[in-house]
């Protein structure tokens, strides 16, 4: 019996940390890439400062439960979670090329240009199928060996900017969209790909641009159209394209890729 409930204490326990963690998500606007484990995470650390500072000025213990405490959770869940995400990304910034190298080193295997992520430049439209082709390459780089995607820059290589994207936006600001590009990218990659993913917005001359480095999966990823619809559908990046694998040729693909890199980490 003592097992049983020291058993349930720590899936209760696991459980509250993934709860703040997602609340501190959610206040954040949900900008923030993180895994379930890292959500965990951020949830428990964040309850116990956020506890803890607020014993340090009333004098009680740590986790009495009450209202006060429990916005203190909250509360410090979100601190911790903003601090994590600013370290994160100056350590990406610090660890990318310079935009500039990026861009006059051109497209390859690694690098993508695209003009529009929602604008089609010849309708002038919004048009989801411009959306889709982003989520495609992104899932190209998650399953194969990264790369990065430079939205706002045309085939030439010149940055153009976002405001053909952003007219199409409620609130025509970089906030907004970035949000809207980690929910489409969520929606149709799944929530685990957001964390091999950070997006910035470098500025190039009189314009930012949007940056989206991806990091390889630890497993595949399968991108869905938006809307809801189920494709399932296996994209891999091969010279400077995205390419759709059939079944048989994805399940050969998975295999050696996801395969030998096990065999490799199992030989460290």
């Amino acid at each position: 019996m003592p097992a049983v409930l020291s058993g349930l204490a720590w899936i209760g326990f696991l459980f509250a940390g993934l709860v703040l963690g997602t609340i501190a998500r959610l206040v954040l606007w949900r900008r923030v890439s993180l895994s379930w484990a890292e959500t965990i995470l951020v949830g428990i650390v964040g309850a116990g400062v956020g506890t803890t500072l607020l014993s340090a000025f009333q004098g009680s213990r740590a986790f009495d439960f009450t209202l006060l405490s429990a916005v203190s959770a909250v509360a410090g869940s979100v601190g911790v979670l903003a601090v994590y995400a600013a370290l994160a990304s100056r350590l990406a910034g610090r660890s990318a090329k310079p935009v500039n190298e990026v861009l006059s080193a051109g497209e390859s295997n690694s690098v993508e240009f695209k003009q529009t992520a929602r604008h089609n430049v010849h309708t002038g439209e919004r048009d989801a199928r411009m959306e889709f082709a982003v989520a495609k390459t992104v899932a190209g780089f998650l399953n194969g060996s990264g790369g990065t995607l430079l939205i706002g820059v045309d085939d030439d290589a010149a940055p153009v900017g976002l405001d053909a994207d952003l007219q199409h936006m409620k609130q025509p600001d970089l906030d907004r969209y970035q949000l809207w590009l980690t929910d489409m990218l969520e929606s149709t990659l799944g929530s685990s790909a957001l964390a091999s993913i950070t997006v910035t917005f470098p500025p190039c001359g009189p314009h930012h641009i949007a940056r989206i480095d991806v990091s390889p999966h630890s497993r595949a990823v399968f991108a869905n159209p938006p809307g809801g619809q189920r494709a399932a559908d296996f994209y891999v990046r091969i010279g400077n394209s995205t390419r759709l694998l059939l079944t048989d040729e994805a399940i050969a693909y998975a295999s050696a890729h996801w395969g030998w890199r096990r065999k490799t980490l199992r030989r460290t």
